[in-house]
């Protein structure tokens, strides 16, 4: 499979206050799937590792992102046709106009605030991040409003209180080592791996800030699903076949999202329980994070919820 790093794709034309997009035909058998280098993306992994694509006579190309922002650069432009993404800035892009659909859930949580170690017994709770440098993978990132969640719930004034950087995963666990950072909110592994290189403390899950709330869900551009609607249930299909092999068979799991992301096995093991995988959507937490977009100013308006989340391919799919 083809394998691109895109890090930032950015051919949005503003004509008249609309977005025009560059449409693209993808041909009958090939997908260009967008995700980013975490656990999150380990349904998709799998599927490449155990070639369920070419089984249903599919070819894919991958391109890789740093998160969700550029991600949904890449969909309003037309260069990919699926995404592994997060629902905040699924939602973000929606209501800025890029043609997309939610057709499926990913996981729930799998992303954790983590300190340093020797800040540990100062830091003991959201409200000792006060006047702390904070790392998080990207202003409109789902960790960056769960970061903003947990602040404001506390009491601080992300904008003021808290010095909010952006950076990374990798990054941010080699800055937290470095004591260039007093913590970070990343996706799994990063939490696992600053806490068994042991410089890093996990301070809270973001399950603990919304439970069992929606991450990453699986987008498709809506003129991929009207032209090519048997291309895209078979990719849903595999979606979900992927998912239950992460959920049935979780070493093995680990251990292709061991080798994909670089990362010891031992680590992905214990990162991995702590994100919980399923095809299906918690709604009600996609509308809270939609909510909280718009209060943030992140959105004008809240999306229609009937056009944007569309279950019917995978309710013929998964039954």
């Amino acid at each position: 499979m083809k394998k691109v790093v895109a890090l930032g794709i950015v051919i949005v034309a503003v004509l008249g206050g609309a977005l025009g997009y560059y449409y693209y035909t993808t041909t009958s058998n090939v997908v260009r799937i967008g995700y980013q280098p975490s656990d999150h993306s380990a349904a998709l992994f799998v599927a490449m590792a155990k070639k369920m694509f070419e089984k249903e006579g599919i070819k894919v190309e991958t391109y890789e992102f740093k998160a969700g922002p550029p991600e949904t650069q890449a969909l309003a432009a037309g260069k990919i046709d699926v995404a592994y993404i997060g629902c905040v800035p699924a939602i973000t892009a929606y209501s800025k106009g890029v043609p997309i659909k939610i057709v499926a859930g990913v996981n729930q949580e799998g992303s954790a605030i983590v300190v340093r170690k020797d800040e540990a017994g100062k830091i003991k709770d959201i409200k000792d991040l006060k006047g702390k440098r904070v790392a998080e993978l990207m202003k409109g990132s789902i960790q960056d409003c769960m970061l903003r969640t947990a602040l404001k719930r506390a009491g601080l004034d992300p904008d003021k209180d808290v010095d909010i950087v952006e950076m990374k995963t990798a990054d941010a666990v080699n800055a937290l080592g470095a004591k260039q950072i007093d913590a970070f909110i990343e996706p799994e592994p990063g939490p696992t791996m600053a806490v068994k290189k042991g410089f890093g403390v996990r301070l809270m899950d973001t399950g603990k800030i919304w439970s069992h709330h929606q991450c990453c869900v699986l987008v498709m551009r809506k003129d991929f699903i009207e032209r090519h609607p048997n291309l895209a249930k078979k990719v849903l299909k595999v979606h979900v076949m992927a998912t239950k092999y992460v959920q049935e068979h979780p070493d093995e799991a680990a251990k292709i999202t061991a080798k994909q992301l670089k990362v010891p096995e031992e680590v992905e093991k214990e990162a991995m329980r702590h994100v919980r995988y399923s095809v299906d959507l918690d709604v009600d937490s996609i509308k809270m994070f939609a909510r909280f977009l718009k209060q943030l100013g992140y959105i004008k308006e809240l999306p229609d919820w009937s056009d944007f989340i569309d279950l019917k391919l995978l309710k013929e799919v998964a039954g």
